[in-house]
């Protein structure tokens, strides 16, 4: 299949940009609607709101947030419309690409006013912008056929083709799927459709400078190169479904990841910690 180059949009530099950046990354939302009925939804949607408060109130602001990934739990307009009404509290601009229980079409007609996604319907969400520090690419994994990556000619050679026209400048690639074996999970370590696939974009990262991979999906925090960088994974916002070993007082407390660029031309990661909700109780450290 071929994509509508019209799909995939670039934002010109602004002149002036200073040489550090830091980027906010939340993932793996997974809301649902009240309606819904769902016993996690009220907790999913307090999640993202308390997160969206501590990205706000952090002591050294952000630049940019990114969503990288499974927003909503079943790709409703009704998720979607209170992913919006929730993240529209951020005080930073916020740049989104679709996870595997997401819907381009859906992702696309509530974030796409935002202007930086071009395409329209159930086209690839791909875009490049070129208004901060680090050129931030989002790329699409999403498979039509399964929950795990699925990648095509031309995806890959749309990303080649970006990485390349940033070759002067600090670069990074936002997904959903971690490209990498995540070694800690114990649910699914690997989360492509085929290795030939992670091969393939492996080699096309390992042609470019990228500063790093930025990936959701595996709802724990998990590091490993690839392709010369170093690609990442963070832990869910949605904190009944997040992985990892973490102590019973910190259960019900959202964790993100902050990433500081520097001029050295890497990215350190820092996790940050968003308290219970209000009257909740917490077993004692």
């Amino acid at each position: 299949m071929v994509y509508k180059q019209q799909a995939f949009l670039s934002i010109k530099d602004h002149a002036g940009i200073a040489p550090h950046m830091r980027i906010a990354q939340l993932t793996d939302t997974h809301l649902t609607t009240p309606e819904s009925d769902a016993e996690h939804a009220p907790g999913r949607a307090d999640d993202l709101a308390r997160a969206v408060e501590a990205v706000n109130a952090l002591e050294l602001e952000v630049d940019v947030v990114i969503h990288t990934g499974d927003m909503t739990q079943t790709a409703v307009d009704a998720e979607y419309n209170l992913a919006r009404e929730i993240l529209d509290g951020l005080n930073a601009p916020l740049y989104v690409v679709p996870g595997n229980r997401d819907s381009r079409g859906g992702l696309r007609s509530t974030f796409g006013p935002d202007g930086y996604m071009g395409g329209q319907g159930d086209d690839p969400v791909m875009y490049v912008i070129n208004d901060h520090a680090v050129r931030l690419i989002g790329f699409d994994t999403q498979s039509s056929t399964s929950m795990l990556a699925n990648l095509c000619a031309d995806r890959l050679g749309w990303l080649d083709a970006a990485l390349a026209d940033c070759s002067n400048e600090p670069v990074a690639v936002m997904m959903h799927h971690p490209p990498i074996w995540v070694k800690a999970s114990t649910v699914k370590p690997f989360n492509f459709e085929t290795q030939e696939d992670a091969d393939a974009l492996e080699g096309v990262i390992a042609k470019h400078d990228v500063a790093r991979v930025f990936c959701g999906h595996s709802h724990r925090a998990y590091g490993d190169d690839f392709g010369g960088t170093e690609c990442t994974t963070v832990p869910s916002l949605a904190t009944d479904l997040r992985q990892g070993d973490y102590p019973d007082a910190m259960g019900a407390s959202v964790v993100f990841q902050v990433h500081e660029y520097s001029p050295e031309g890497r990215f350190q990661s820092q996790s940050h910690v968003a308290g219970a909700k209000a009257g909740h109780q917490v077993a004692a450290a």
